[in-house]
């Protein structure tokens, strides 16, 4: 809120700040989306980035939330929204979590070896 007393926004209503929130949130998951799209198609995926723009729209919601506490007159109309951003935050958490395992396992979604040689010669290695 002080940040944007300082960058001159004096008047700003909940409504606007939480559309916002809204768009950050909209930005952030989309940009993981988009991660985790590039990751069905390529086991090598940006798994650092996608953590963190799904950290950041997780803050976004946290934010929403808070505005919400602070002008109770439109918490019941704006709560059902923060739900189902919560219910994508774990829908998309999830979706990382997996594409990190098939990234870490070396395996496409289509259960085919990405980096089977560099298994084969741990695998041999350790033989």
């Amino acid at each position: 809120f002080f940040y944007w007393l300082a960058m001159g926004h004096e008047s700003i209503d909940l409504p606007e700040m939480f559309a916002e929130y809204e768009t950050d949130f909209t930005r952030l998951t989309g940009e993981v989306s988009g991660i985790l799209d590039s990751s069905l198609e390529n086991a090598e995926f940006d798994s650092v980035s996608a953590s963190r723009s799904l950290e950041s729209a997780e803050q976004a919601v946290r934010s929403m939330e808070m505005e919400l506490k602070t002008t109770p007159s439109v918490r019941n109309k704006l709560l059902p929204k923060i739900k189902g951003y919560k219910d994508e935050v774990k829908r998309l958490r999830a979706l990382l979590l997996e594409a990190n395992r098939r990234q870490l396992m070396g395996t496409s979604p289509q259960g085919l070896g990405i980096s089977r040689e560099h298994r084969d010669r741990l695998s041999s290695a350790t033989d």
